[in-house]
Parts: C-alpha cells; structure tokens; sequence
C-alpha cells in the first residue's frame, strides 16, 4: 500500500522532486534508515526511481549509491546496465559488482563503460585482461594509468600489440617498471618507426642518415633493454630477439665489448643450442679453434671470430690489472685496445666495416664514461 502510493506520486510529481526523493532514500538506506522501519519498503521505492523515466533522477540514484556496499544487487545491475550517464559513476564505484559483472561490462563494447571499468580501484587481473583483449585506445590508456589495477605480462603485451601506433600508450607502457623486455624493445622499434616518418627528421638529417642513425640508436637500445632483463628472464627474452631476427652480429659485438660476458655468453647458447655450460667453458677457456666452432655453430661469420675472442681476452686481461676498476670506466680502454689490436691482424679491406663499428663502439664508450663520471660527481 505505502510502495503504491509513493509510485503515485512520483507520476505526480516533478523530476527535481523525485531526484531530492532519491538522494534522501539512497542516503538513509546507506545509513541503514528505512521507512517505517522497513528495509524491503525502502529497497521496492529505490527499484521505483531506478525506472523513473527521468536520467536525471537515475543520476543522482547512482551518484547516491556508487559507492555504497549494502544496497540491493538488483538496484546496482539495473543503474549500471542504463545509459552511460547513469551507469558510469555505479560501475567506477560500487563495490557490489563482483569480477563477473565487471566481465561482462569490460565486454559491453561501450567506451564510457570501458573506461569506467579500468579506472576502478584494485581491478582483478581477469577483468583487465578482457580490457586488454576487447576495449578500445581510451580504456586501455585508462588501465595502464590505473597504478592499483593488476595486469599480467600477456594483458601488457596484448594492450601493446594493439594499439602500438597510439603515442599516449606507448608512452604508458614504456613507464611501467613490469613492462616485459620484449614488449619494450617493442616499443622502442615503434618510436623509431614514427620518427623516421616525420618528414621534418627526414628534411634535416636527410633519408639516408636518418635510417643510420635509427638503425645504431636500435641497436644500443636492444643492448641496453638486454642488459637490464635479470638473469631468470633472460633465456626467453634472447630467444624472442632470435626470432626478431636481433640477436645477430652486431648484438653480440656490443655485448662483448661492453664486458657483458654473461649477455655474450647466454646469447651463443641460444644462437648455437650448445648447453649453458659447455658455451661458457669455450668462452673462459678462449682457445681458438673450439670458439671458431661455437662461432659457427651460432650462425655468425667465422671471420669474425678472432675478434670476438679477442674481445673477451681483452677484458680478462684489463681486468685482472685493474679488478675493482667500474666497467663503464674499463669499457673505452678496452674497445681502443681491440680495435687496434684487431687492425693490426685483420685485412683492412675485407673487415672495414667491422673495424668501423668497433670504432664506434670505442667512441660510444668514451662518452659514456665521461657522462658517467660527471654523474657519479654530481651525486
């Protein structure tokens, strides 16, 4: 009878008073205040304004009640299946909504639902992987955003993959400290390919140099996203840049003269299938002719070899006059050694370019000792 007559009046009555009505009930309901003391009264009035034919007294039912625990699960379904206006501040919110609601609104294929999705606080893993899988640039932006939200290395690489050519979440993942390896080197081919399309960096540095210098800066980042994996990611993070076809020559050529020896090491076992610790035995040992052979087993020019072994001779020997020296300050002295030491025994005209990039190298060495210095200075 009571439910009956208050239906009555919001017929009679107009949209700001049913909303004042809402934003009463929806309170005192909160506050565990009912009408006449009934709790089942005060549920059938909120699931009365829940259908009222007015958005503006759903929105404020659903800004009353977003964040609210003990209001009826049907009240909450039915604001957060409404329109977008409505259901937005209930699904960013309301703590009634288990996983399995939020699945089946991350599937809605509505972007203001997706976002309102992503942006909730604690977001189960499970819910972010269909954001990752299904929701479009702004959710997924949302997501990576959302620090508290747990997301899996696939959800990130999947996020990655599609929607690499968006700028913001490049910039997103790129952020992130869980970032997976691969899907950093990712990234930083993607940034290269964007620069390399801009025609103002074509028009200043020219076509052919602008692909030079992507093609070097590539290849120190790979170096430099390498040597940060840990050792426990490491195995498939090489096998992923084998595939890419990145572990190559030149990778290997800046590990070595870099002293990343594990990085070199871990590297031929992946380029050759020999088990870890018969590569590393040929490494340390450094006799010619089995390195030869682990050389040509890994799909590297046999020519090269000399220089490779050379490489690792030459931090053994540098380092074993100088052992507490940092590496960073052994690196320059090492790379000048090699590459002079490697002019000396090598046809100038057959490995010009080998000898240019150890050049390279060595002049990349110098000054990154020297910004190291003035950094541990300023420190």
């Amino acid at each position: 009878m009571i439910v009956q007559r208050f239906v009555d009046w919001l017929g009679q009555s107009r949209s700001t008073e049913r909303a004042g009505a809402a934003r009463i009930l929806s309170v005192g309901f909160a506050q565990g205040r009912y009408p006449d003391d009934d709790p089942e009264l005060a549920e059938l009035s909120l699931m009365a304004l829940a259908e009222d034919i007015s958005p503006a007294v759903r929105i404020e039912l659903a800004q009353s009640i977003a964040g609210v625990s003990d209001v009826p699960r049907g009240l909450v379904l039915t604001l957060a299946g409404d329109v977008d206006r409505v259901a937005v501040p209930v699904v960013a919110r309301s703590p009634v909504l288990v996983p399995a609601d939020l699945v089946t609104l991350a599937s809605s294929g509505r972007e203001a639902i997706e976002i309102a999705v992503a942006s909730r606080r604690g977001l189960p893993a499970r819910v972010s992987a269909v954001l990752a899988e299904r929701a479009g640039e702004a959710a997924c932006l949302k997501l990576l955003r959302n620090e508290t939200a747990a997301i899996l290395a696939s959800g990130l690489a999947l996020i990655g993959e599609r929607h690499m050519h968006c700028a913001a979440i490049r910039d997103a993942l790129a952020r992130r400290r869980d970032c997976p390896p691969a899907l950093r080197h990712q990234l930083v081919g993607a940034i290269a390919r964007s620069l390399s399309d801009e025609s103002f960096v074509t028009a200043v540095l020219g076509a052919r140099r602008t692909e030079r210098v992507l093609q070097e800066a590539g290849e120190k980042a790979t170096a430099i996203v390498a040597d940060a994996v840990p050792p426990a990611g490491r195995a498939e993070f090489l096998a992923y840049l084998r595939r890419a076809g990145r572990l190559n020559l030149a990778f290997l050529l800046r590990a070595v003269a870099g002293g990343h020896i594990d990085l070199f090491v871990d590297s031929l076992v992946e380029l050759s299938g020999y088990a870890p610790r018969r590569v590393r035995a040929i490494v340390v040992d450094g006799r010619a002719t089995a390195f030869r052979a682990l050389v040509s087993a890994s799909g590297i020019p046999v020519e090269v070899a000399p220089l490779l072994r050379q490489a690792v001779v030459t931090w053994r020997e540098v380092l074993a006059r100088t052992p507490h020296a940092a590496p960073e300050d052994v690196a320059p002295l090492v790379m000048e050694r090699l590459a002079a030491s490697f002019a000396r025994s090598q046809d100038s005209d057959g490995f010009a370019d080998l000898l240019q990039r150890v050049h390279q190298l060595a002049g990349e060495a110098v000054v990154e000792a020297a910004r190291d210095r003035v950094r541990r200075l300023a420190a």
